[in-house]
């Protein structure tokens, strides 16, 4: 468990959260989500790896902003891997 919370940690300290609150998944080499091009908005699920982002770099309150479940399940994280 502490060793899977240090490699998503060092994983999301090293990309840089996009200011459009998605997409920084891209960073990682995925694919562009195709919700956005499709419907001209981003989709229920997109900013979850931007808000996870913004969690390890120290920015609580824009991630619940920008993807509140994002946030939520980040900081989750961080708790379950500082107790085991």
């Amino acid at each position: 468990m502490v060793a899977s919370a240090i490699v998503c940690i060092a994983m999301l300290a090293g990309i840089e959260p996009d200011p459009r609150g998605h997409g920084t998944h891209e960073q990682l080499g995925l694919p562009p989500c195709g919700w956005p091009a499709s419907y001209g908005k981003p989709c229920p699920t997109c900013g979850v790896t931007t808000a996870a982002s913004l969690v390890v770099h120290i920015s609580p309150f824009r991630a619940l902003w920008t993807q509140p479940f994002g946030a939520a399940t980040a900081l989750a994280g961080l708790v379950l891997a500082a107790f085991a």
